[in-house]
């Protein structure tokens, strides 16, 4: 392959479009040409293009390859980040523009193939919608969104120490006396007492005569002994 000088012409304005939702694609437009400045007129070209960040020989965050046809003048225009690119490597989504500097590398591939070389590096700027989105008025708020479902329950915690024993709380205010219960009912007789030892014989009175009797103390006739109360 003969040795070509190639040149890319940034365009100006990067488009990068600002609506409700940015989308996740922004337009590029650029020149191919030779040494000599003619253009690569109505030609099948390959262009990689690469996002660097921090600086012209940064990390690449973001790089595709496309497939593109030149016009009379050599101009193209492609829009990075859509569909139609191949050996894409990362996201637009997940290039880091709010930190740091960002800047574009484009390679081309005058024969369509691979063999890319470079065509330069610029640094992206803001676009005026960009600016006055950055610092424009803050719009109304939206409406809350729908609860979303309950989360799984968690798993649950350690056991915490047993804490101290609390202090003695005071006595309380004693209650007042209950009233007098019912009598209750009588109780069974109790059991008999065992019989009493015979008593001992009582002593002999004293001896008075009475005519009838004899010396032993016996009557002839004890029934009138008796109604007499003598012996």
């Amino acid at each position: 392959m003969k040795k070509i000088l190639l040149i890319a012409l940034l365009c100006v304005g990067l488009a990068l479009a600002v609506k409700a939702q940015a989308p996740q694609q922004f337009n590029y437009q650029g020149a191919a040409r030779n040494a000599n400045g003619t253009p690569l007129a109505n030609k099948n070209i390959s262009i990689r293009i690469s996002i660097l960040d921090a600086s012209a020989t940064g990390t690449a965050q973001y790089s595709e390859v496309r497939n593109v046809i030149t016009n009379a003048l050599g101009l193209y225009a492609i829009a990075i980040g859509s569909a139609g690119a191949t050996s894409v490597s990362g996201t637009i989504g997940a290039v880091t523009w709010a930190s740091g500097l960002k800047f574009v590398k484009v390679e081309i591939d005058p024969d369509n193939g691979f063999n890319f070389n470079l065509a330069g590096t610029a640094q992206l700027l803001s676009v005026p919608y960009a600016l006055y989105a950055a610092n424009g008025p803050i719009g109304p708020k939206g409406d809350t969104g729908a609860t979303g479902p309950a989360g799984a329950q968690g798993i649950a915690g350690t056991v915490g120490a047993q804490g101290p024993i609390g202090l003695t709380g005071a006595s309380g205010t004693p209650g007042p006396v209950g009233a007098t219960g019912a009598t209750g009912l009588q109780g069974l007789p109790g059991v008999a007492g065992a019989k009493g030892d015979k008593g001992d014989i009582g002593p002999v009175g004293p001896s008075t005569g009475v005519a009838g009797g004899d010396l032993t103390g016996n009557y002839p006739n004890p029934t009138i002994a008796n109604l007499q109360g003598k012996y």
